[in-house]
């Protein structure tokens, strides 16, 4: 991705669920939860998420956690069913935003019809260089959602 200029730094990426939980079962909730739990103890982190066949990013910028989705959403989440970018910024990093944060990612995955059998995953992207270039901000519209828990 650098080489393409996807991206200013070099990145690795590593699996923070490791198991084959479904993501609708008590013990997948329960693994989502936990890893995204443990992301305040960074100012920034970023993560792909992915459960068949959903990839978006959720992790933690300024002490709030955010969520980035760019598939259609449905209406009774905001959306108009079409392809549209939905941001949602937390109000913070405490338990109750990580909740509402989960609770957005199982609402998105059951709205798109994600079968209970489905697994997941939460792969950190972890910079591996120096951060000695300006990171681009793309110009794409993006819905901005602040919640307040």
């Amino acid at each position: 991705m650098k080489t393409h200029k996807v991206i200013p730094q070099e990145v690795a990426l590593y699996e923070n669920i490791v198991s084959d939980s479904c993501i609708f079962s008590p013990e997948g909730r329960h693994l989502l939860r936990s890893a995204l739990a443990s992301s305040p103890n960074q100012a920034t982190s970023v993560y792909l998420y992915t459960c068949v066949p959903y990839i978006f990013l959720v992790g933690v910028l300024n002490g709030c956690y955010f969520a980035l989705d760019t598939h259609p959403i449905g209406e009774k989440l905001g959306g108009n069913g079409k392809g549209m970018h939905m941001l949602t910024i937390f109000s913070s990093t405490d338990s109750a935003s990580c909740d509402s944060l989960c609770h957005l990612n199982w609402t998105l995955l059951a709205d798109g019809a994600v079968h209970d059998d489905g697994g997941q995953s939460l792969c950190a992207v972890i910079r591996t260089s120096p951060a000695n270039e300006p990171v681009q901000v793309g110009t794409n519209r993006i819905k901005v959602y602040k919640t307040s828990n």
